[in-house]
């Protein structure tokens, strides 16, 4: 069945931002805590500011609100 939404492009967006949130080194105006709870477990990683992720989480939801309507798109296509 041919869909309105390419949501395998939506996906490596998704996780492209999530990879890059992680692999940037941690802005000054992160809180420190965070810095420190993520660094213990991953030295090298950092939590993902929440105010990026919020956006994202908001812009994704939307999204979701809108491909719902396709009647052509099956669950299986967002596992």
């Amino acid at each position: 069945h041919e869909t309105l939404y390419d949501i395998e492009l939506v996906q490596r967006i998704l996780e492209h931002f999530l990879f890059q949130q992680q692999t940037v080194p941690p802005t000054p105006d992160e809180s420190l805590t965070s810095q420190r709870l993520a660094c213990d477990e991953h030295p090298k990683l950092h939590t993902v500011p929440p105010t990026a992720m919020m956006r994202v989480a908001k812009i994704i939801d939307s999204y979701l609100a809108e491909v719902a309507r396709d009647t052509n798109l099956s669950l299986a296509q967002f596992q």
